[in-house]
């Protein structure tokens, strides 16, 4: 029955058209159209009706219906799975979708860039298997050679200040680097003279002293990463450091406390 209605319903609407073009017609013609007014009226009402009831009398309506599990597609990490069930009172489907997952990627493999070639990252997803590669871009290393001179006067003139000045701990070497590289002057108006903890990797190690070996200290060539830039920077110890010095190796990570002088000069260095 349901069926029937909507046929009728289907029917009075595409009549709908038809009517309209011969009233269009029988009035250019000046025509008496009222009869075409009617026709065009019901057409459009008793097609609303003839639906209407369609509806109402459909099985699904008014069924309770008791789905039962037809078929499951299961999602992927991209593609939505669906879940289709039929209720066989009204024979009414019913299709569920599962949305995709998404990846899980789990980095597999890692080669970290240097200054002469890019690194890659390898990713996999857990699930399905999915690779993808990611371009770590190589770093640019930048030898900073510092030219300050620093006096035996002025050495000895701040140890007298003060033979173990207090430890500044609130900036990191990433600061004092790109104070003294933005502004100089201000950055030794802000730093120089003050002793803060610094960690860093060991790059050389060699004896002081100079032509006449006045000076006994144990010089050390470190190196930091601030950003994608390699600092090379110096660290003075006095030869009273040597045992602990003795053990240290190129390569190795060190934490020190120093007067800084600049960014590249550390002096009175005291491993912690």
């Amino acid at each position: 029955m349901s069926t029937f209605f909507a046929v009728l319903g289907l029917i009075s609407f595409l009549a709908f058209p038809i009517v309209l073009v011969i009233l269009i017609v029988n009035k250019i013609r000046k025509n008496d159209i009222k009869k075409f007014k009617i026709a065009l009226f019901v057409s459009v009402l008793g097609g609303f009706i003839l639906f209407l009831l369609s509806y109402l009398t459909a099985e699904s309506t008014w069924c309770e219906h008791k789905y039962k599990l037809i078929e499951e597609k299961m999602a992927s990490c991209t593609i939505d799975g669906e879940i289709i069930y039929h209720c066989d009172l009204c024979d009414t489907p019913k299709i569920e979708t599962i949305k995709a997952n998404g990846h899980r990627m789990i980095e597999v493999s890692r080669t970290n860039p240097t200054s002469s070639a890019d690194g890659f990252e390898i990713s996999k997803c857990e699930i399905c298997g999915f690779e993808e590669t990611k371009i770590l871009e190589k770093t640019v290393v930048e030898k900073t050679t510092f030219k300050e001179i620093i006096t035996e006067k002025e050495k000895t003139t701040t140890k007298e200040k003060s033979t173990q000045p207090p430890t500044q701990p609130i900036a990191s070497f990433e600061e004092i680097y790109n104070e003294y590289k933005s502004n100089e002057v201000r950055a030794d108006e802000k730093y120089k003279g003050n002793r803060y903890v610094i960690s860093a990797t060991v790059n050389a190690i060699n004896n002081g002293g100079g032509l006449l070996n006045f000076d006994e200290s144990i010089n050390i060539t470190l190196e930091k990463r601030v950003g994608n830039t390699i600092i090379f920077f110096y660290a003075s110890f006095d030869k009273s450091q040597k045992d602990s010095l003795i053990n240290i190796n190129v390569g190795d990570e060190i934490t020190f406390e120093g007067t800084c002088y600049s960014a590249g000069n550390w002096d009175d260095c005291v491993l912690k």
